[in-house]
């Protein structure tokens, strides 16, 4: 009998429904984290936590290797919610791969795997950023998609079993980061923001060993796909916490390198600093100020640009006279985790003032990690099991409500997340308003 005594454990069934509702009702499982997130006792559940780890694992195998064949073609939709699921795999990879390819050779009526209607031909550029136009492809696409997919793939793996190894009490955290509704959206599109992810989390871990190096490599993401340019804004901030003159002017140069050839290219090549053009605004799917402006704008006949210094300007005035006793850390960062937090603070910041795919989300688990580590407020970050959300429509227009409610709170879960990130990032700023550093010669 007490080798059947886990059927008399609930926590058991707990398990047991993430992997139910991962491999059976996906549009579910969100929900199901979150309520697991806020109300489960995880001293109890880490008996189980080998379940959470084997379904998660053969989650993303899975997801690769159903990208393989038409033939796992409702697999493949399967594995995804409803907003963003299509049978095209891993489409955003394949659009750069025709992008550089465009560069110096030619792509007719590409069509992306295995979709009998979506399909490229040059000229056609993603104009991330400077690089984005002069790094060429010359291999083929699907081959090339499939190889770098699998290398992500290992990759994300390779970070989760790190953290299981570790027998770290914040395992479930974790697991419930990498099977987040943004982060499936992620690996479904195989945008390059998770080459960027990949390489950003390698930067700041290996930052105090390589610091040159790592600063270099984040350069070159950002003049790539602009965005990353937010950790270096994030490790200049920490060089002055720590009084360090040294690298404060070294990613002080970078950074002005940056500006540099972006607004050169910006002048002689893209004849386009900024792109302006389209930009991506659904509850239900994106994500920043400037998207929750044109959103709103829909409901209230106002013009999203009035809206948007409102969004930027209400939560930054809270942060600038809130006490550093209201709703920030339990304690002082360590300084192991300063770097992380503060180069991702300033990378969330950067993307947040912008419109963005709920597929962005991802890049910012590191911060939501250790800020797990110092505030015991969950609200701070359920966001990331809310947006995106798709729950399946089997209770008709009661459950739309249901679905749009739950959005609107993880918008509010996101703008208290920028709240706590600003309050943050004041208290330090003003508790080290000491910049005799940058004058003494002889620092270093």
């Amino acid at each position: 009998m007490t080798k059947m005594k886990f059927l008399k454990d609930i926590n058991f069934y707990l398990a047991g429904l993430f992997f139910y509702f991962t491999f059976f009702q996906i549009g579910y499982l969100s929900v199901y984290l979150l309520l697991i997130f806020l109300f489960a006792n995880f001293d109890k559940l880490i008996s189980y936590k080998n379940i959470f780890f084997s379904v998660t694992i053969c989650f993303y195998i899975l997801r690769f290797l159903f990208a393989l064949s038409s033939t796992f073609d409702n697999l493949w939709k399967h594995m995804s919610l409803n907003n963003f699921s299509s049978y095209e795999r891993f489409w955003d990879l394949q659009l750069n791969l025709i992008s550089m390819k465009c560069i110096f050779s030619n792509v007719e009526n590409y069509y992306l795997k295995f979709s009998p209607t979506s399909f490229k031909s040059c000229p056609y550029s993603a104009k991330y950023g400077p690089l984005s136009t002069k790094v060429p492809y010359f291999g083929d696409i699907w081959v090339g998609t499939i190889i770098l997919s699998l290398v992500v793939i290992l990759f994300l793996l390779y970070f989760y079993v790190s953290f299981y190894s570790q027998n770290s009490k914040n395992f479930f955290l974790v697991t419930f980061l990498f099977m987040s509704p943004s982060f499936n959206f992620l690996i479904e599109r195989m945008n390059i923001d998770i080459f960027i992810f990949i390489f950003s989390i390698l930067c700041i871990n290996y930052y105090e060993k390589f610091p040159k190096a790592s600063i270099v490599v984040i350069l070159i993401l950002s003049l790539y796909k602009i965005h990353p340019i937010g950790l270096l804004f994030g490790l200049l901030f920490c060089s002055h916490l720590k009084k360090n003159k040294y690298q404060f002017n070294y990613i002080l140069n970078s950074i002005i390198i940056f500006f540099i050839l972006y607004f050169l290219d910006s002048i002689f090549f893209s004849n386009n600093i900024l792109d302006t053009e389209w930009r991506p605004a659904g509850l239900d799917i994106t994500f920043g100020i400037l998207s929750d402006s044109i959103i709103i704008s829909k409901y209230i006949n106002i013009e999203y640009y009035f809206i948007y210094p409102f969004l930027i300007l209400v939560p930054a005035i809270l942060a600038l006279f809130s006490s550093k006793e209201v709703i920030t850390f339990d304690k002082q960062l360590e300084n192991k985790d300063i770097v992380y937090f503060f180069s991702f603070s300033f990378f969330f910041l950067i993307n947040f003032l912008y419109a963005n795919y709920d597929y962005r989300l991802p890049l910012f688990l590191p911060l939501i990690y250790i800020m797990s580590k110092y505030s015991k407020n969950n609200f701070t970050y359920i966001f990331i099991f809310l947006m995106p959300l798709s729950i399946p429509p089997l209770l008709g227009y009661e459950l739309a409500i249901l679905n749009k409610t739950l959005l609107i709170i993880g918008r509010a879960s996101l703008y208290f997340f920028y709240y706590v990130v600003l309050t943050t990032i004041k208290n330090y700023f003003f508790s080290s308003m000491d910049y005799s550093y940058l004058n003494d010669p002889e620092t270093k």
